[in-house]
């Protein structure tokens, strides 16, 4: 699958907890240059991708992320077929 980045190299995504709900999840957020924060996604809670994303991930740095982890790895393969979505969606400019 081909990688798609960003054009602002500042954008961010983090993870937030999300335990409402029967299933333990975690919501994905965009966080843009001008701390605008954008909903982009939820997956199903794993350790290792929310150590990943609490803090904050640089968006193509994700995109270009490699790990033995398999988890990570779906995550990534999630987010490189939602970046085209969430540019056309929200008006972000693409690499």
């Amino acid at each position: 699958m081909k990688k798609i980045f960003f054009d602002d190299a500042k954008m961010k995504v983090i993870g937030k907890k999300n335990f409402k709900g029967e299933k333990k999840l975690i919501d994905y957020y965009l966080i843009t240059a001008g701390n605008e924060m954008i909903y982009a996604f939820t997956r199903n809670y794993t350790f290792g991708t929310y150590e990943l994303c609490k803090a904050g991930i640089r968006a193509n740095e994700l995109a270009a992320k490699k790990s033995k982890d398999t988890s990570v790895m779906k995550l990534v393969n999630y987010y490189r077929i939602m970046v085209p979505y969430l540019a056309d969606e929200y008006e972000l400019k693409l690499a």
